[in-house]
């Protein structure tokens, strides 16, 4: 409270001088300098007392560059990590329409599902499940077969790690 209690004070008391001395100048040209230094003289001492105070005041508090830049890339790594899950989920889901669509190229096959497991590190297919609804009765072992020819030569993942049902369609 002294603190506000002396700014007041000199302001004040600034005041009166700067007004007094406002009224001896002459008008024109010098005026406004004269005006402008009294303006600069009254800014700082407001400034000054404040700053002194504040000089012996340190910061107590937990906020450290070091703790927001750990925050930050707590952060960005949490970010990257759901962006990655995303892109490889929705890779996993592009891969399974593009082995549904070859699936329904073999001869017989109505429609297919399927679902892909990928290597999140490399992006590989590790996985594939297939469902074949074959559109009449025939030979299982023909729909297999073109199937995994069919995803051997435009996907080139091989047959190991296919996982292929078929049923009938009703």
């Amino acid at each position: 409270m002294s603190l506000i209690t002396e700014i007041v004070r000199n302001v004040v008391a600034l005041a009166l001088i700067f007004s007094c001395l406002e009224l001896f100048l002459p008008q024109g040209e010098l005026s406004r300098f004269v005006r402008l230094a009294c303006a600069l003289i009254m800014l700082a001492l407001i400034i000054i007392p404040i700053s002194e105070r504040l000089q012996g005041l340190s910061w107590s508090g937990s906020l450290s560059s070091e703790t927001v830049y750990a925050e930050y890339d707590a952060t960005t790594e949490q970010i990257s990590l759901i962006l990655e899950a995303a892109a490889m989920d929705e890779y996993e889901r592009d891969a399974a329409r593009q082995i549904e669509g070859l699936a329904v190229l073999a001869e017989g096959v109505g429609s297919a599902e399927a679902a892909v497991e990928a290597d999140p590190d490399s992006g590989a297919v590790t996985r594939v499940e297939i469902t074949v609804l074959r559109r009449e009765a025939g030979d299982d072992t023909a729909i297999r077969q073109q199937i995994e020819e069919l995803l051997a030569s435009y996907l080139q993942l091989p047959s190991e790690i296919i996982y292929l049902q078929i049923r009938e369609e009703q």
